[in-house]
């Protein structure tokens, strides 16, 4: 038995993501939206006879990656993969913006990959687990790439988690323990229609999530590590 952790898990790339993990793990899903949850946990049973559990944390604060991964600790099963998807989208002018929109989106973005990744990879490597962790940062993260106005923050941290990628990969690769980027291009989701963002294609969650469970599949892309993954429509 095995579980992987999806975090952001109640709706877009998180769901699919949890939904396809879930025909061989276990899986815990987490968010801050208990509702979105609830529903989330509901078409995961659907089509998944393993065990899965939902657990409400915003993991940009310290305190509940903590209480999260003290809840991982009681299910008492390998964590052999670890999905930081959580995250969010401030369409702000950059002008105008203020620095706490800055600092809200660099939370979500960063600091939760950054607080969960550190737990995940204590967690492993006391457990001499040989682990997958998969960040998700986005096309408006890689250089020279258009990039589109009121998106400054959200370029700013979407290169963070790229170059944080290839800074952890270095430091515990010797652990057994790989880490990697997916960067998709725009994807279907609440989180795209609520920005307004205006794109003439979009990728569908599950195309992604298909890229990210071979990225937490040792024997597959998961043999990499320190990549950054980019996917374009």
């Amino acid at each position: 038995m095995s579980l992987c952790l999806v975090t952001g898990g109640g709706s877009g790339i998180g769901l699919a993501t949890a939904q396809q993990l879930a025909q061989k793990h276990d899986v815990i899903i987490c968010g801050r939206n208990t509702d979105k949850l609830n529903h989330a946990l509901k078409i995961i049973q659907k089509d998944s006879t393993k065990k899965i559990y939902s657990y409400v944390a915003d993991v940009s604060q310290e305190t509940d990656v903590k209480a999260l991964f003290e809840r991982i600790r009681t299910i008492e099963q390998p964590l052999v993969a670890c999905v930081n998807n959580a995250g969010a989208l401030f369409k702000t002018p950059f002008l105008s913006m203020q620095a706490s929109i800055l600092k809200q989106t660099i939370a979500a973005n960063l600091t939760s990959t950054f607080l969960c990744s550190q737990q995940a990879c204590q967690l492993m490597k006391a457990e001499k687990i040989k682990g997958c962790i998969v960040n998700i940062s986005s096309l408006a993260g890689i250089r020279g790439l258009q990039k589109f106005p009121g998106m400054s923050a959200y370029v700013a941290a979407k290169f963070a988690v790229c170059g944080l990628t290839e800074a952890m990969a270095a430091e515990v690769q010797d652990a057994n323990i790989h880490i990697n980027c997916v960067a998709p291009g725009a994807v279907d989701t609440e989180m795209l229609a609520q920005a307004k963002i205006q794109c003439d294609q979009t990728m569908r969650p599950e195309e992604v999530a298909d890229v990210i469970v071979q990225f937490c599949d040792p024997h597959s892309l998961g043999r990499s590590t320190g990549t950054i993954f980019e996917m374009y429509q």
